[in-house]
C-alpha cells in the first residue's frame, strides 16, 4: 500500500464491540509498534502491556481516571 493512500484510509474508532482482539491481529499491532518513531531514538527499548482480564482492565482504568 503507497503511504498517501494508507494516510488517506486511516480512521479513528470511537464504538468498540467489546470482542477480544484475534491474538494475531494484537501481534501486529504490537510489531508495528515496535517501529513507532521515538523523540531523537531516546526511547528505544519499549514496553507493552496487554491486559484481557476484563476486572483488572477495569480496576487500571478506576486508578488512572478516579483515583486520588
Amino acid at each position: 500500500m503507497k503511504f498517501k493512500k494508507l494516510l488517506k484510509s486511516r480512521k479513528t474508532v470511537r464504538t468498540y464491540t467489546g470482542k477480544a482482539a484475534d491474538k494475531k491481529d494484537l501481534q501486529k499491532i504490537l510489531e508495528a509498534g515496535e517501529y513507532a518513531p521515538a523523540a531523537m531514538g531516546k526511547y528505544e527499548n519499549y514496553l507493552f502491556t496487554v491486559v484481557t482480564d476484563k476486572k483488572l482492565l477495569k480496576a487500571i482504568d478506576q486508578e488512572a481516571f478516579e483515583g486520588d
